[in-house]
């Protein structure tokens, strides 16, 4: 399985449950003829970002292997808890069946 393979799964266990997520790109490209890069997305934020049930904001980043998270990574982790948001580090779907209770209540804010 690849990390590709992770999202997807976790995208659709998401939606399952219930939850309006979306795949979150980041990165940089160079165009043909340029001498720039142009940049997208926010360094750092999750692969998965979205709402729950109860419209709590969710960030899923996904990994495969020993692949671990990166300190933009672990910042925007620590935004989104301080923020009472829901983060979840997601190497397969089981990571989000451990904390499913918190992602699929329904309990108003």
């Amino acid at each position: 399985m690849s990390e590709n393979k992770v999202v997807d799964a976790c995208i659709k266990w998401l939606y399952a449950q219930g939850c309006y997520v979306w795949r979150n790109n980041t990165g940089a490209y160079k165009p043909e003829k340029s001498k720039r890069y142009i940049r997208y997305g926010l360094s750092g934020s999750s692969d998965i970002i979205g709402l729950t049930p109860s419209g709590k904001f969710i960030g899923v980043e996904c990994k495969w292997g020993n692949n671990k998270l990166t300190d933009n990574q672990k910042k925007f982790r620590d935004r989104i808890e301080n923020n009472n948001g829901i983060y979840v580090t997601a190497y397969s779907i089981d990571d989000l069946e451990k904390v499913k209770e918190a992602i699929c209540s329904k309990k108003e804010l």
